[in-house]
């Protein structure tokens, strides 16, 4: 095999496809990058949960494939001041250069690497990546912890019956997320039963590039498929889980209900995560009705105390309640509504989050004790 690629386009897709390598040594070859070149030239990388299959620009003088140390010929390439590297495999070794330095390593044999089937385009529908991408992000805030609830340890995804929505849900049993969005293309193609996707490839959903027009995506199988443009295939190996029994939501009884701006709310549990820092994370939030709605916001630590006061509309009995300012500001971060609506359940049992301008979103929290009456 012999190729030259254009640096730049080289080092973006090793750059993609570093968080997929392994890095524990447990498989070797999955620490390897595989370089094919026959009728393009593809770098194809797997973990066994994820699948990427790059194609890159650059001229094919002999084709063939080879592997190399992905981590390593990253490293080589990042560093490199040519502008073209040349990939050679003659004589048991493989040499690149970039007409500065000359590398050399020794061939290995990637006849073992794991490979996917790939799906017929006609079994793949456009979908608006965006839409994608900000369904996943924002239910993702409440994703269990693989070690905890390995059940619940992704971002499930769910079919509706209007053909035209798919619920997005996670649950950590503590937290719960839903939001639907319009995808009626990708609810067409959806099995009956939830499909999850596993907490340690979402990441590889959120940095695909949303930029280059819809994406095409497909199920098969244990399989998601994921092409944000012609020159990428991300492959997403998913699960069939069972999700909690959140019907109950949509008949408590609510008891208590805040309208904050989210701005000045979001700057606060801030301030007071960082005056938390190192300590358990418990914020009191007293809930007043005097002048249209008070909500002071205190933190207190062997160190000292922080308090803050802001103005909310609320109306009601007034109530204290402790939560994880951490939860409430990554619900914050995700939430596009300029106000947040924060209700409580009967005997305060969960705190509910909405906002006008995030329809069809619903997250929960659980405090962290009893409220009690001032």
């Amino acid at each position: 095999m012999r190729l030259l690629l254009p640096r730049s386009k080289l080092l973006a897709s090793l750059s993609k496809v570093q968080s997929v390598l392994d890095k524990r040594g447990i498989r070797p070859l999955l620490g390897y990058v595989i370089i094919e070149a026959k009728d393009k030239i593809n770098i194809k990388v797997t973990n066994l949960q994820v699948y990427y299959d790059i194609s890159i620009e650059g001229t094919i003088d002999k084709p063939g494939g080879t592997a190399l140390p992905g981590r390593k010929l990253y490293d080589i390439i990042k560093e490199s001041k040519g502008e073209i590297i040349s990939i050679n495999v003659e004589d048991n070794k493989i040499i690149i250069d970039d007409k500065v330095t000359n590398y050399n390593f020794y061939l290995v044999d990637f006849e073992d690497f794991p490979k996917i089937e790939y799906l017929d385009p006609s079994n793949k529908v456009l979908i608006d990546g965006k839409i994608f991408k900000k369904a996943i992000k924002t239910v993702s805030i409440t994703v269990a912890e693989p070690d905890m609830n390995p059940h619940l340890s992704g971002v499930f995804i769910q079919k509706m019956d209007d053909g035209d929505k798919v619920r997005f849900m996670s649950s950590d049993n503590h937290s719960l997320s839903i939001r639907d969005f319009s995808l009626p293309e990708f609810n067409r193609i959806l099995p009956d039963h939830l499909i999850m996707i596993p907490k340690s490839s979402i990441n590889e959903i959120l940095k695909q590039e949303d930029d280059k027009g819809p994406w095409k995506i497909g199920l098969k199988g244990d399989g998601l498929y994921i092409e944000p443009s012609d020159e990428c295939l991300c492959y997403i190996t998913i699960r069939q889980e069972e999700f909690i029994d959140y019907s109950p939501l949509y008949t408590v009884k609510i008891e208590h209900k805040a309208i904050l701006k989210k701005s000045p709310f979001g700057e606060s549990l801030k301030r007071m995560s960082t005056f938390l820092e190192g300590y358990l994370k418990d914020t009191e939030m007293y809930f007043r009705a005097e002048d249209g709605g008070r909500l002071t916001l205190k933190a207190v630590t062997d160190a000292g105390k922080a308090e803050e006061v802001l103005k909310v509309s609320y109306e009601g009995d007034d109530f204290v309640v402790h939560m994880n300012p951490k939860e409430l500001l990554s619900v914050a971060e995700v939430m596009e509504s300029d106000e947040m609506e924060i209700s409580f359940t009967e005997g305060v049992s969960a705190c509910i989050i909405t906002g006008k301008a995030d329809p069809d979103y619903l997250c929960v929290l659980m405090p962290l004790v009893e409220e009690y009456q001032q």
